[in-house]
């Protein structure tokens, strides 16, 4: 019966659009992140009570997040990208942008993503660097401790601590345990589920001028 199997599909395209609405919810969320650059570890030991950054060379042409492994009991952090390494110590570069402040973890060291609302934009292969400072710790702006790796384990770029020159022997081969990369957009599910019940209502429409043709 043409009744039966339309309902039977329309509940079927009710039940897909619910389960697709939930996912672009979840993405929302943040759940679909695209990393781009990233050391991550683990870490060999962590340094402390200085402002720090990490240089990194995007392949992508926006960064959104940027997430580092990092104590500061407790304390409200965030991260500036800058313009290239410039300076003694490599983080007096031109601002590009500023995340949102975060809180860190209380009693170790943990990974924490700074969000830079409505992004940032790159030019891949160029370097950057992520600047971490505190804005209320007890070492404000320094940061209480960052895990690194100390073997040249990231390529693209390397720790900076602010008073150490960024070519100093002590730091060339360290780097903060960090990812970056971007939230990518979601309309493709919204269109497909907003095409979707289109054709629900069509076809809905569609069955009742022929019941009342018939």
């Amino acid at each position: 019966m043409p009744g039966k199997e339309m309902r039977g599909y329309g509940c079927a395209a009710v039940q897909f659009l619910l389960v697709a609405l939930l996912v672009v919810g979840g993405a929302k969320a943040d759940t679909f992140s695209i990393v781009d650059q990233q050391n991550p570890g683990p870490g060999d030991g962590s340094q402390g009570g200085v402002v720090f950054g990490q240089s990194f060379t995007p392949t992508l042409s926006r960064i959104d997040f940027f997430e580092v492994e990092i104590g500061d009991f407790g304390a409200i952090d965030q991260v500036q990208i800058l313009n290239g390494v410039s300076g003694f110590d490599g983080l007096s570069g031109a601002v590009l942008g500023t995340s949102d402040p975060a809180a860190t973890p209380t009693n170790d060291r943990q990974p924490v993503r700074f969000i830079f609302p409505g992004g940032i934009a790159l030019i891949p292969g160029d370097t950057y660097v992520a600047r971490i400072s505190s804005t209320n710790g007890t070492f404000a702006p320094a940061i209480a401790g960052i895990s690194i790796t100390t073997d040249n384990a990231y390529t693209g770029g390397q720790l900076l601590e602010a008073g150490f020159s960024d070519t100093s022997p002590v730091i060339a081969n360290y780097d903060a345990v960090f990812q970056e990369g971007t939230v990518p957009e979601v309309p493709t599910i919204w269109l497909l589920a907003s095409g979707l019940a289109i054709i629900v209502g069509t076809r809905s429409l569609t069955t009742r001028v022929f019941r009342l043709l018939r």
